[in-house]
């Protein structure tokens, strides 16, 4: 008897520590999914935009099923020209091999603000995937879905103050010349594939908008 009761315990107890795995892990799922559905509310964009980004974002890698996206886009980072395909399968006009797109994954990786998230969790959250990946910058999926909400579904203040960081490139709070000038060249670029004639006479236009 004393051996049963000894085996009982053992057994209750591994019970209970199973338990508490499972109870921690579904904890960490449901604050996951909710941290992902605060950032999808306040970029504008809806959970099938959100949904979209995800498979676009995992490309030939894998498909994430729509249960496994609540705590899934941990594991999502995007590099620099995965960045620019996306956002040129979002807006089919512009052209991904504009200077503008790497510019914009700058503009988002370092200065993206999530708005309805607290900084302490939108921290963690984004140091759930590794900075670099092969000495690469990645760009986290709740950066790259609070970006492009800003950038596709801002207010026109909020699109200014994209504009803005975008103009000054160096983030010191000002826009030079040679900036003002680059910038519009790269959205120039946007629509047409500038060859050496077309970027002079980009390059051109841009400096008589400067003066």
């Amino acid at each position: 008897c004393a051996r049963a009761c000894v085996l009982g315990a053992a057994e209750l107890s591994s019970r209970r520590q199973r338990a508490r795995v499972r109870l921690l892990i579904e904890a960490q799922r449901l604050e996951a999914a909710r941290v992902l559905l605060r950032v999808q509310r306040a970029s504008g964009l809806a959970v099938a935009d959100v949904r979209a980004l995800a498979a676009l974002s995992l490309g030939d890698d894998g498909v994430l099923r729509a249960a496994d996206l609540d705590v899934g886009w941990i594991q999502i980072g995007v590099q620099r020209d995965a960045f620019a395909q996306i956002v040129a399968a979002l807006v089919p006009h512009w052209s991904a091999h504009s200077p503008l797109l790497p510019l914009l994954f700058e503009v988002f990786r370092t200065r993206v603000v999530m708005p309805g998230l607290p900084s302490d969790a939108a921290a963690e959250a984004d140091a759930q995937r590794d900075e670099t990946r092969d000495d690469a910058p990645v760009l986290s999926f709740l950066r790259l879905v609070s970006g492009l909400g800003w950038l596709l579904r801002g207010s026109s203040a909020r699109r200014a103050e994209l504009c803005f960081h975008c103009f000054d490139r160096e983030g010191c709070g000002a826009v030079t010349r040679a900036d003002f000038i680059a910038v519009l060249c790269y959205i120039y670029a946007l629509y047409e594939d500038l060859g050496a004639s077309p970027l002079r006479n980009a390059h051109a236009h841009a400096t008589r908008v400067a003066e």
